[in-house]
């Protein structure tokens, strides 16, 4: 090779290592990230969660939820006011009834809440969405399936004394300090020249004091076992699950209407068995 070829790749060369030299100087320096729009660093600040994220986000899964579990309601208030109605066999949607659909749908939501409540905290929980029953009255009674959903509602999403419900750190006011009580009730604390007025003072005092109750994790892991038809298991959480069972729920609504507005020709609200991202997106 010529002397002058090499003293030019030489001199391109020693201009490539001051070129990068300044770039890493300036990399340290800046601010911004080394690779633009990198999606792990845009992203990681976006999901890093708390135990207060985790019940803000069931607060809003909640209202979805019960939005959903109303329109049910509203519709056998309203709507669907038979068992004649509520099992009227589909020709649209073959085989399948208004009640099979709302039973269907009811179960994926109690399922869920019962699975989550169930042993104790930190205990490890299997959902399995498949143990639902069928054929069951749910299906065919009117009477039956309304007061359902009304307990499905109350019970675990309008009681503000549901595990799910109770704000973190919330305190009971009529829990007893056991330490407290005992000795309260016990006969070398109680002689018999002390008034039953201090005892019940005693008593009061620490039933004030309280005691906190344990608080639900929004997002614990559960363990979902799925029939595919082979047995395979997921890991998920409460609150993607119970976004899920919102879906599920909208899927199952939209193929009622099928029924109710093409079959038994009766009117729905223009909402009913519309997905919530198509509803936010017609007031655009």
């Amino acid at each position: 090779m010529e002397e002058s070829q090499v003293r030019r790749r030489r001199r391109t060369s020693d201009r490539m290592v001051e070129v990068t030299a300044e770039d890493r100087s300036a990399s340290r320096t800046s601010n911004t990230p080394d690779i633009i729009g990198d999606p792990s660093t845009r992203h990681s600040a976006s999901i890093t969660r708390s135990p207060s994220s985790a019940v803000e986000q069931y607060k809003l899964l909640r209202s979805v939820a019960i939005g959903l579990i109303d329109q049910a309601i509203d519709l056998l208030h309203h709507v669907v006011v038979s068992d004649g109605l509520l099992s009227s066999v589909s020709e649209l949607v073959p085989g399948s009834t208004i009640g099979k659909h709302l039973r269907h749908l009811h179960d994926h939501f109690r399922i869920l809440f019962e699975c989550a409540l169930s042993g104790l905290p930190g205990h490890h929980k299997v959902l399995n969405y498949d143990t639902r029953e069928r054929n069951v009255p749910m299906e065919s009674s009117h009477k039956t399936i309304l007061a359902e959903f009304e307990r499905l509602k109350h019970r675990y999403l309008g009681d503000p004394e549901s595990p799910l419900n109770v704000e973190p750190n919330a305190v009971e006011p009529f829990c007893e300090n056991p330490s407290v009580s005992d000795r309260a009730s016990s006969p070398s604390a109680h002689p018999s020249t002390l008034s039953s007025s201090s005892s019940s003072l005693s008593l009061a005092m620490s039933r004030k004091k309280g005691c906190s109750r344990p608080r639900f994790d929004h997002d614990m892991a559960l363990d979902l076992v799925a029939i595919t038809p082979h047995r395979v298991g997921l890991k998920t959480t409460f609150n993607r699950e119970l976004w899920f069972a919102c879906l599920h729920a909208t899927h199952h609504y939209a193929l009622i209407r099928v029924i109710v507005t093409g079959e038994l020709k009766l009117s729905l609200p223009k909402e009913f068995g519309v997905a919530p991202s198509t509803l936010e997106r017609s007031k655009m």
